[in-house]
């Protein structure tokens, strides 16, 4: 199995540290104090012409529960950060069971396939209420990475 290696940066100067200690991809977010919040276009610009550049889509921290104006800016961030250079996305949505959202997850799941953006289930599958179920659904919604 090839293995990657990949760097979680917040910043220009992380993406390019990264980039020139061989690191094969980075995962972009900013405000990690709360989890990491998606970032801005520009920072996402800057970054994917450095390094291949994966984004994490989350607009707020605390819970993974996502009500549809959230999820519809979630929509808009994917499409953006594809725009941006951006070639995979970070994500996960939980419902009040902290069980994955089907209803939220899969069509953001269809959406990166549209763009052809790789995927990775972020953080919120530590909160999942049983780990096996969980990553089960997830390599049967293909998912790339947990």
């Amino acid at each position: 199995m090839l293995k990657k290696l990949e760097f979680c940066v917040t910043d220009i100067l992380g993406a390019k540290i990264a980039a020139e200690s061989g690191a094969d991809r980075i995962e972009l977010c900013v405000d990690l104090s709360i989890g990491g919040l998606t970032p801005s276009i520009g920072l996402i610009e800057h970054c994917a012409g450095l390094i291949e550049t994966h984004v994490l889509i989350r607009p707020r921290g605390g819970d993974f529960v996502y009500n549809e104006e959230e999820l519809s800016i979630i929509r808009a961030d994917i499409l953006q950060a594809h725009l941006a250079g951006a070639t995979g996305i970070v994500f996960g949505c939980l419902n009040e069971k902290n069980e994955l959202d089907k209803a939220a997850n899969e069509p953001l799941l269809a959406l990166a396939e549209q763009l052809e953006l790789k995927t990775t289930f972020h953080r919120a599958f530590d909160q999942v209420a049983d780990v096996e179920v969980a990553l089960k659904t997830l390599i049967d919604w293909e998912v790339g990475r947990v």
